[in-house]
């Protein structure tokens, strides 16, 4: 997977994701770091998308921001928060939107 590959918003999206997983204390960045990084993105497709479909994008970020919460944390005096690292279903997540943007 070459994260150089997509597009500047998605790599903008994914250092937020980042960001949202070491501020909650998380090892791995999950599916639903990316989705609350995309959803905070100004001007983002993936609002416009949502909203389209009639989802109440308050509820959906709350709901998000939930999971987010019952990630087991990572603290103590060994935790280094600059050593997350991305999950195998974000992984998994990634290389089939990589396979779906060769396919277009």
């Amino acid at each position: 997977m070459d994260l150089q590959r997509f597009t500047e918003s998605t790599r903008a999206a994914l250092t937020a994701a980042q960001s949202h997983a070491t501020e909650s204390g998380n090892q791995r960045i999950e599916p639903e770091h990316l989705l609350l990084a995309m959803l905070d993105q100004e001007n983002g497709l993936t609002v416009r998308l949502l909203e389209k479909l009639g989802i109440d994008i308050d509820n959906f970020r709350s709901e998000i921001e939930k999971t987010i919460q019952s990630i087991p944390r990572v603290s103590g005096p060994g935790y280094d928060p600059n050593s997350v690292y991305i999950s195998t279903s974000l992984q998994q997540v990634l290389v089939r939107a990589e396979k779906t943007s060769k396919q277009m």
